[in-house]
């Protein structure tokens, strides 16, 4: 058996291409990180059974806490939207700073993580006039993350969809819903399935819609704690190392009685 997380249908140099003939002719079977990896093995003509797997997050690691003085001590006061990923380009941070800023004095960006395109959004940021309301942090420990899960109002992940990537799963969304920490995602690649009824999704770069579902989460405390119980529970429900486990279960079981009839 062998696990993918390809989503974009691509053709690979010689020697990649004969790797993968010899795993598809001699695998029993494959297991997708998505319904669009799915896709793409049904495209290359792997013709075996397939099965979609969803990776798992940890819940041990990640739940509700109050990040009160953590806020504090980050110099959060205002609406708080975070982000934690790569700092580059298709990650749509550039939609992102642009929709804090259609939305005015109060809210604050707690942007995690490092990436090549750091510079560009530093300067971005000075152009829109935002970055006295950014908390910038390259690096955190993943054993601290929950802080900072709950020390955000909602969790953004504006990713944009290139000819050569789009966003595979988001594992920070399932993160920050175990958090209970409200996610809005764009609708690049597996995002939308991802959040499901848990979340708000609006088209990837459009910086409008993204701005109009951030209002209605800083304006109507009721939704914004309803969509965090629903994250919570789906995130629960489809996404732990637990349910990951239910579902790779049955697919080495159904080999093994293929092997044993």
């Amino acid at each position: 058996v062998f696990y993918t997380f390809q989503n974009l249908y691509q053709r690979y140099p010689l020697f990649h291409r004969w790797v993968e003939g010899y795993v598809f002719r001699h695998a029993d079977a494959a297991m997708a990180g998505s319904g669009e990896c799915s896709d793409v093995l049904r495209r290359k003509k792997f013709k075996k059974p397939v099965h979609i797997v969803y990776p798992g997050v940890n819940p041990v690691h990640f739940f509700p806490w109050d990040a009160a003085e953590f806020r504090r001590k980050l110099g959060l006061s205002g609406f708080t939207i975070g982000y934690v990923g790569r700092l580059a380009k298709e990650k749509g941070l550039g939609t992102l700073m642009e929709a804090a800023a259609f939305l005015g004095e109060g809210v604050q960006l707690l942007l995690i993580g490092s990436g090549p395109d750091e510079l560009e959004l530093r300067r971005k940021a000075r152009s829109l006039g935002i970055s006295d309301r950014i908390c910038w942090i390259s690096s955190i420990d993943n054993t601290d993350a929950y802080r900072y899960y709950n020390a955000m109002d909602v969790l953004v992940l504006p990713s944009l969809t290139t000819p050569q990537w789009k966003e595979q799963f988001g594992r920070v969304l399932v993160e920050a819903m175990l958090c209970k920490t409200p996610v809005i995602g764009s609708s690049s690649g597996e995002i939308p399935t991802v959040i499901g009824d848990g979340g708000s999704v609006f088209p990837e770069g459009n910086v409008v819609a993204l701005a109009g579902s951030l209002f209605r989460l800083r304006t109507r405390e009721e939704y914004r704690i309803a969509i965090a119980e629903q994250g919570f529970r789906r995130a629960h429900s489809e996404y732990t190392f637990q349910r990951m486990a239910e579902r790779t279960l049955p697919v080495f079981r159904s080999l093994m009685e293929g092997c044993l009839s």
